[in-house]
């Protein structure tokens, strides 16, 4: 029932939120072909869309710029491209962590940063014999995934050989 000037203000207010929303998924959508008008942070939130900050900003940007119009036309669609720029930015900020600590150990990398990095097989058991071996390295050494990774499988490799010369010496005194 639509019996009031209340009533009706609350349905053109929806109907003017749905109008800015579906705007701003078309700014969004459109940009992707044509970057003459840039979205905001603003337009990112009016269309639905978490996440999107004045920091990342640019990043999303440049990520929608890239596609084509359709492929950014829903809030789900732009919010899975926010959602990716966010994960590959927390992963350059882990390695960047883990790449720093090479030369300066003042912030230690935790077992988190190497797994947002995309380094398997870093626990709190081997935690302190990686970090160890990175800060033998240099700055530019471990400023990629797969060579944090060679890092850590070969710190596990020596772990590993160090339980077996313990197994085989313990078997030996029995």
């Amino acid at each position: 029932d639509v019996d009031t000037a209340v009533k009706i203000q609350v349905i053109v207010d929806q109907v003017n939120a749905d109008i800015a929303t579906e705007n701003a998924i078309s700014k969004i959508d459109t940009y992707a072909d044509d970057q003459t008008v840039v979205p905001t942070t603003a337009d990112y939130s009016i269309a639905g869309v978490d996440d999107v900050t004045d920091e990342n900003l640019d990043r999303v940007n440049a990520a929608i710029a890239e596609l084509a119009t359709g492929d950014v036309d829903t809030a789900v669609k732009i919010q899975a491209i926010v959602n990716q720029v966010n994960t590959d930015i927390a992963t350059e900020n882990a390695i960047g962590k883990i790449d720093t600590y090479a030369d300066d150990q003042a912030v230690v990398p935790t077992t988190a940063d190497y797994l947002t990095a995309g380094v398997d097989d870093v626990t709190n058991e081997n935690l302190d014999r990686v970090n160890a071996a990175i800060a033998l390295l240099n700055t530019g050494d471990v400023d990629t995934a797969v060579k944090i990774q060679v890092i850590v499988n070969q710190v596990n490799a020596d772990i590993a050989t160090e339980d077996a010369i313990t197994k085989i010496d313990t078997y030996a005194d029995d």
